[in-house]
């Protein structure tokens, strides 16, 4: 699950929980696995909501932003999604596409998402995401700290729960 909001003049009247149960359904239709899991930003309503519905911490990891890309001069990895990343953008105001062997998320406008450590050392991912848009910054999403100057602005915790005891739960 990537992203669940109910506008406070809706919430406390159970759509929450249909949306969500209609996400899993779907999802467990087509993939039918013994666990469901989604991503929280730790210490928000939401986390204690979803530990009523039985899930549990799996993962926590920091969300680290860093300094403004660097221009190094280096060939440019390939880049593939594009297309498709930019409609779901102007939608949503997220997407994401690949990078040579990186996934590359946008999430609203300052920013490329970055989940493998290996991705700040690349000079060529560096270079091509800051030939792509030179005034978006890098932030990491990861359960180590990077070096400085990045810093932490947010933790999330992976939680997870049974599919049985979710649709148990929630029905």
């Amino acid at each position: 699950l990537n992203h669940l909001w109910v506008a406070p003049e809706w919430q406390g009247q159970g759509l929450g929980r249909l949306l969500l149960l209609e996400a899993a359904r779907l999802y467990h239709r087509r993939h039918p696995a013994a666990r469901l899991a989604l991503e929280v930003f730790a210490g928000r309503p939401a986390e204690a909501w979803y530990r009523r519905l039985g899930f549990v911490e799996s993962e926590r990891r920091s969300w680290w932003r860093g300094p403004s890309l660097p221009s190094p001069e280096a060939p440019l990895l390939p880049c593939h999604g594009l297309a498709g990343a930019a409609r779901r953008h102007r939608a949503w105001g997220f997407s994401s596409f690949r990078a040579g062997p990186y996934r590359v998320g946008r999430l609203w406008t300052p920013y490329f998402r970055l989940t493998d450590p290996a991705a700040l050392r690349d000079l060529a991912l560096l270079a091509t995401l800051a030939r792509l848009d030179p005034a978006r910054r890098p932030f990491l999403v990861a359960p180590f700290a990077p070096p400085h100057p990045w810093y932490r602005v947010a933790v999330s915790k992976r939680m997870e729960c049974s599919a049985d005891l979710f649709f148990e739960r929630v029905r």
